[in-house]
């Protein structure tokens, strides 16, 4: 049993309808082996503060003293300009009924369709308080984008950033302490999954350091093992006392069981720590599970507090750890947490679903994998049908041969709702340089099974892959939009393409067309490459088709446009 007391946190800025997996899965792990552990979700904490009645009733004075004071400005600067008009736009929004922000978070209160609106609306008017800050809620993902000054792949931006006051400063630093000031917490685990979240996690850990400095704090997560795995900025370490690279549930156990015993931690696999005036990094080794493929618990976690009744939460859930194909060329397939593919085994599984059905009101999962076994969702499938479990299920799955009529059939009796396809391109010469290992006659019977099944399909794009032609993205656009019309794709979710580190493009620029390369030396954490000289298409040109393909999608007519989700709350 260990004697430090573990708190895991997942920062902000995330999804707000429901906790996230990484932290739930580290806690079943450690909880398992006799660890002191707890999860602390600072991302919902940092919304239902950030959000409360007194701030938007704060921030609604300010936009009314704001643009009178603007608007009686005759030699306004081009920033203020573009403040005027969104505050301009902001009080159009605001006339008549005040909306009911008091029901935000309320359990029952309202649809989730509602919530999602109010929540999207309440975000409009505080991020006025710290205009240019914003917080942008995409509703048809439901993901966070924060806009701000600070690059979140500059490590001096994000130093800089734990000096000055931002949106989520004193909201943070008043979360923490209010939560630490009666906790003893040796060791904090932050899990950084996304962009979004690496400037509030590292203002989170300064803010710990300062109440507890001799608290252990250390990150992980699908960020940290894409973008920090090079550390240079020996500053990083006055906050973060440790990293863990890729898988993160073996090292991270024996990191706290190195602490409790007073033991060096240079053998622990993919760790990185300071050595006094230099910074160590121990190599990469097999930390994959194999078959024991820990399986997420939310038990510590108070399902009410998230933006969604939790009788149509759509809870996180896994079936496998990285993917079975790994080897499109613009993935990161180098890196272990991709590559090495572990699948659960199914009695794990249907002994975690009938415990959810039988402790909470959660019906509805939606299963995360990269990319879910298709076999492996047909004996899952006839397990829900003999034990008659009533749920409800999303997941992502890749165009796979085994994905026939007859399993979508059985997919689909089993509470199969909807299916996200990464699709790519609907070119064939493009596919293959992807590498794919699919043909787009195999896509078209696909879909058509699909619909023939009663279950949505929603597709993921990229335009702009190296040597795409203008032409070749205009018919892979004609395509998908009449599949949109005719029902083929619910969804359509297109982005610009860009070179990530660690996969076969960023390794083999030229086998790509790809003649130069522009990196910004202050970008020090491994960015995606967005500038780059190659045959085909010009960068602004695939800049400005991806803008005009969403635009064109949005005005498509035959789906609701809270498209994704509804099919997850509805």
């Amino acid at each position: 049993m260990s004697d430090k007391k573990v708190l895991l946190i997942h920062p902000p800025f995330c999804m707000p309808d429901k906790p996230y997996i990484s932290t739930a899965v580290l806690y079943s792990y450690l909880a398992k082996q006799g660890i002191d552990v707890s999860i602390f979700d600072l991302n919902i904490e940092f919304y239902r503060e950030y959000l409360s009645s007194a701030n938007i009733g704060k921030a609604i004075d300010f936009i009314d003293k704001r643009f009178k004071d603007l608007d009686n400005n005759p030699s306004l600067e081009t920033l203020e300009i573009q403040e005027h008009l969104k505050l301009k736009a902001l009080k159009s929004s605001m006339t008549g009924n005040p909306p009911p922000f008091h029901l935000l978070f309320k359990n029952g209160a309202l649809s989730n369709s509602e919530q999602f609106l109010l929540f999207g609306m309440g975000l409009n008017i505080v991020n006025t308080l710290y205009y240019p800050e914003s917080l942008e809620f995409l509703i048809t993902t439901g993901y966070i984008r924060y806009k701000s000054n600070g690059n979140k792949f500059s490590s001096h931006d994000i130093i800089e950033s734990i000096k000055k006051p931002s949106l989520y400063s004193y909201v943070i630093e008043k979360i923490i302490s209010e939560y630490l000031a009666d906790k003893k917490t040796d060791f904090i685990g932050i899990s950084v999954s996304f962009p979004d979240q690496i400037l509030p996690a590292f203002y989170a850990a300064s803010a710990i350091k300062k109440i507890s400095p001799k608290t252990h704090i250390c990150f992980g997560g699908t960020f940290v093992s894409s973008h920090l795995r090079d550390i240079k900025n020996i500053n990083f370490f006055d906050h973060v006392d440790t990293f863990i690279l890729d898988e993160g549930e073996i090292p991270l156990l024996e990191l706290i069981n190195c602490l409790n015993e007073s033991r060096s931690f240079d053998h622990i696999p993919g760790l990185i720590y300071r050595c006094g005036s230099k910074i160590c990094k121990n190599e990469p080794g097999n930390t994959s599970l194999n078959k024991l493929l820990p399986q997420p618990d939310y038990s510590s976690v108070d399902l009410d507090k998230y933006l969604v009744n939790t009788d149509s939460m759509a809870l996180l859930f896994r079936l496998s750890q990285g993917c079975y194909w790994h080897k499109c060329s613009f993935c990161r397939t180098e890196l272990s947490f991709v590559k090495n593919h572990v699948r659960a085994e199914l009695n794990e599984i249907t002994s975690w679903i009938i415990r959810l059905v039988q402790q909470t009101p959660v019906r509805i999962l939606h299963f995360t994998d990269d990319a879910a076994d298709p076999d492996l969702l047909s004996e899952l499938s006839l397990f829900i049908l003999e034990k008659n479990i009533s749920i409800s299920w999303v997941t992502n799955m890749r165009f796979d041969s085994r994905i026939t009529l007859e399993k979508l059939d059985l997919y689909k009796r089993a509470g199969c709702r909807a299916i996200y396809f990464g699709l790519e391109s609907c070119n064939d010469r493009i596919l293959k340089k992807m590498k794919k290992g699919i043909s787009m006659k195999f896509v078209e019977k696909t879909l058509k099974n699909c619909a023939e099944s009663a279950i949505p399909v929603n597709l993921y794009m990229i335009v702009g892959f190296p040597t795409e032609t203008e032409e070749e993205a205009l018919e892979s656009f004609s395509i998908v939009y009449e599949w949109k019309k005719k029902g083929l794709a619910q969804q359509v979710i297109y982005n610009i393409f860009e070179i990530s580190g660690w996969s076969d493009i960023s390794s083999n620029l030229h086998d790509y067309g790809i003649t130069e390369a522009f990196y910004s030396p202050s970008l020090d954490l491994s960015p995606p490459v967005t500038d780059f000289k190659c045959s085909g298409m010009e960068r602004s040109k695939a800049e400005s088709l991806c803008f005009d393909f969403i635009t064109k999608l949005g005005k498509v007519s035959s789906f609701s446009k809270k498209g994704v989700m509804d099919l997850l709350f509805t």
